[in-house]
């Protein structure tokens, strides 16, 4: 679990991690590792080739695009269309630059709760689509917006929040900034009223690769009949 930051450290830790990643995408000239999807979790992404396989997505959202790791590792692993939105203009660069080879990729330089609105208008996710949420970054927590309007306007979607805890595992860290914490508790009020069952990863910590971050899956009633027998996941709300 990481330890809760003030607002100035939050604003310090973004700058230096913008910093970072800037001056290491100059100094390999542009050039990068093959994408790491999932936070270069090999649990999670078999969890996800599981929800992919019976679930049949239309089309893979991501809100958090960062430089692209699980975006890139989506369009390229299943060359279904993969839509993701980014807020940090220089962040937008970097993956447009990295992923200018997969034609079934779209990367948007949009704050989350607007992309999602404009996108799910368009009807382009509107249904049978995968949400993959990870824009939270400090106090700005759009999770409530972006959960609100997938529920209330979509059908037959699947939800991956990353960055949640995962409940009676402490090993899985989550993302906890004070005032806004990704915990069980503090959402469980929200996917009841939203309709929304949710699961956790069956992947212990310790056998986990990666970053090793905690993550939640939703979905509405109509779906569980898929999720429920899954290996990877089991039910913990309702």
């Amino acid at each position: 679990m990481t330890s809760p930051l003030h607002p100035w450290q939050q604003k310090t830790e973004r700058r230096l991690v913008l910093l970072e990643t800037l001056v290491e995408f100059l100094i390999h000239d542009g050039v990068r590792a093959e994408p790491r999807g999932f936070n270069g979790q090999q649990g999670r992404q078999a969890l996800f080739r599981e929800l992919a396989r019976v679930c049949d997505f239309r089309v893979l959202v991501e809100t958090g695009t960062y430089i692209g790791d699980t975006a890139g590792w989506l369009a390229r692993e299943f060359k279904l269309p993969v839509w993701t939105s980014e807020v940090e203009p220089n962040f937008v660069t970097v993956a447009q630059k990295r992923f200018r080879h997969l034609p079934n990729l779209q990367i948007s330089e949009s704050d989350a709760r607007t992309f999602l609105d404009v996108l799910i208008a368009t009807g382009a996710a509107k249904a049978g689509a995968f949400f993959y949420l990870d824009a939270h970054w400090g106090t700005d927590a759009p999770l409530v917006t972006e959960l609100s309007l997938i529920a209330r306007r979509c059908t037959e979607f699947v939800v991956m929040v990353d960055d949640f805890e995962v409940p009676g595992d402490d090993g899985y860290s989550f993302d906890d900034y004070g005032g806004v914490r990704l915990v069980a508790a503090d959402y469980a009020k929200t996917f009841g009223e939203l309709g929304l069952v949710a699961y956790s990863p069956t992947l212990p910590s310790e056998h986990e690769t990666g970053a090793r971050r905690g993550c939640v899956v939703l979905c509405r009633e109509d779906m569980t009949a898929r999720l429920d027998g899954l290996e990877f996941l089991r039910r913990w709300f309702p």
